[in-house]
């Protein structure tokens, strides 16, 4: 089931002006947005610097899925992700 679904994603990206990473299968960019994504299972962790791109993408992608949001990214494949937007700065433990 997970295969199909990441198919279906894959092409929806791609429709959506990503690129496959040439050596990792489930990290997706668009320069021109200024957008990565990193997808693992099910999850995607959306990641630009401009938050305004993230929610217009978000938006365009529940035109495809029923998206559950779940906030902003606190850690990622147990590795602890500390951002503050106003400062702008992010570290990762």
């Amino acid at each position: 089931m997970i295969r199909i679904w990441l198919n279906i994603l894959k092409e929806i990206l791609i429709k959506l002006k990503f690129k496959l990473l040439k050596f990792e299968a489930n990290i997706y960019i668009n320069n021109k947005k200024n957008i990565i994504i990193s997808i693992y299972v099910d999850d995607l962790a959306i990641i630009s610097s401009k938050i305004e791109e993230i929610f217009l993408f978000i938006k365009k992608l529940k035109n495809y899925f029923n998206i559950k949001e779940l906030n902003f990214i606190k850690d990622y494949l147990d590795i602890k992700i500390d951002y503050n937007i106003k400062e702008n700065y992010l570290k990762f433990n």
